[in-house]
Protein backbone atom coordinates (compact mmCIF):
# COMPACT_ATOMS: atom_id res chain seq x y z
CA UNK A 1 0.00 0.00 0.00
CA UNK A 2 2.89 2.57 0.53
CA UNK A 3 3.54 2.24 -3.27
CA UNK A 4 -0.14 3.76 -3.66
CA UNK A 5 0.57 6.16 -1.32
CA UNK A 6 0.72 10.14 -2.33
CA UNK A 7 1.50 13.27 -0.43
CA UNK A 8 -0.83 16.30 -0.75
CA UNK A 9 -0.52 18.67 -1.92
CA UNK A 10 0.35 16.50 -5.17
CA UNK A 11 4.04 17.80 -6.59
CA UNK A 12 5.10 16.76 -10.08
CA UNK A 13 7.02 13.40 -8.93
CA UNK A 14 3.54 12.52 -7.71
CA UNK A 15 1.58 13.17 -10.74
CA UNK A 16 4.35 11.53 -12.55
CA UNK A 17 3.58 8.37 -9.93
CA UNK A 18 -0.19 8.54 -10.45
CA UNK A 19 0.55 8.63 -14.26
CA UNK A 20 2.93 5.80 -13.92
CA UNK A 21 0.62 3.24 -12.04
CA UNK A 22 -2.65 4.73 -14.40
CA UNK A 23 -0.55 3.40 -17.43
CA UNK A 24 0.46 0.32 -15.79
CA UNK A 25 -3.08 -0.41 -14.98
CA UNK A 26 -4.48 0.19 -19.01
CA UNK A 27 -1.31 -2.10 -20.18
CA UNK A 28 -2.12 -5.24 -18.05
CA UNK A 29 -5.24 -5.48 -15.89
CA UNK A 30 -7.23 -3.15 -18.06
CA UNK A 31 -8.59 -5.81 -20.71
CA UNK A 32 -8.71 -8.14 -17.88
CA UNK A 33 -10.62 -6.33 -15.46
CA UNK A 34 -13.39 -5.57 -18.41
CA UNK A 35 -13.14 -9.03 -19.57
CA UNK A 36 -14.56 -9.99 -16.38
CA UNK A 37 -16.66 -7.38 -15.35
CA UNK A 38 -18.98 -8.50 -19.13
CA UNK A 39 -18.45 -11.89 -18.53
CA UNK A 40 -20.78 -11.78 -15.29
CA UNK A 41 -24.05 -11.41 -14.86
CA UNK A 42 -26.83 -10.51 -11.72
CA UNK A 43 -30.08 -11.54 -12.40
CA UNK A 44 -32.85 -8.69 -11.94
CA UNK A 45 -34.30 -8.53 -8.93
CA UNK A 46 -38.25 -9.44 -8.07
CA UNK A 47 -39.31 -6.28 -5.60
CA UNK A 48 -42.65 -8.80 -5.15
CA UNK A 49 -40.79 -11.70 -3.36
CA UNK A 50 -39.08 -8.69 -0.75
CA UNK A 51 -41.65 -6.17 -0.16
CA UNK A 52 -42.26 -7.57 3.25
CA UNK A 53 -38.72 -8.17 3.95
CA UNK A 54 -37.42 -5.09 5.28
CA UNK A 55 -36.77 -4.69 9.04
CA UNK A 56 -38.03 -2.24 11.32
CA UNK A 57 -36.66 0.88 11.89
CA UNK A 58 -35.83 0.17 15.65
CA UNK A 59 -33.54 -3.30 14.02
CA UNK A 60 -31.87 -1.26 12.05
CA UNK A 61 -30.81 1.54 13.76
CA UNK A 62 -29.73 -0.98 16.34
CA UNK A 63 -27.44 -2.39 13.79
CA UNK A 64 -25.59 0.39 12.74
CA UNK A 65 -25.47 2.32 15.99
CA UNK A 66 -23.26 -1.22 17.04
CA UNK A 67 -21.44 -0.71 13.32
CA UNK A 68 -20.46 2.94 14.22
CA UNK A 69 -19.11 2.26 18.06
CA UNK A 70 -17.10 -1.14 17.00
CA UNK A 71 -15.69 0.93 14.07
CA UNK A 72 -14.80 4.24 15.10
Amino acid sequence: MKVLSLNYPKQAEDEAKVNKLVNYYKRNQEQEAMNDMNSLTVPRIDMSKIAGEAAPFSIQYAQLWNRSVRFA
